[in-house]
């Protein structure tokens, strides 16, 4: 049975991007541009500092930006092969955590 592990990595460094993302432009930044969470997340943290930390935390989800999409990403076997309910799990409570910090910055 094919298990999406690998859809739910990718998924959650997408929220996490599209959520930093989202404070940058609440701080009038005119153009946003990049995918890394990491750098987007320090330059959230020029805003606010709990960024910066945060930043450190969702670092990890960079690593699945392309190898979750990609077979040619991965050094061997495809992404359904390779991601596990352990690192889908990880990168959900991420996005959550993100998700949750955001929300409180932005008072939503």
């Amino acid at each position: 049975m094919l298990k999406f592990y690998y859809l739910v990595c990718f998924i959650s460094q997408q929220i996490v991007e599209k959520a930093l993302k989202s404070v940058i432009y609440f701080n009038k930044e005119d153009l946003v541009l990049g995918h890394s969470v990491k750098k987007l997340a320090d330059w959230a943290g020029t805003f606010d500092k709990k960024f910066t930390k945060l930043g450190e935390d969702v670092s990890i989800l960079d690593s699945y930006y392309i190898p979750t999409r990609y077979p040619n990403g991965l050094p061997e076997g495809i992404p359904a092969e390779v991601f596990n309910k352990k690192s889908a799990n990880d990168a959900l409570d991420l996005a959550e955590t993100t998700i949750k910090i955001v929300k409180s910055y932005l008072n939503l």
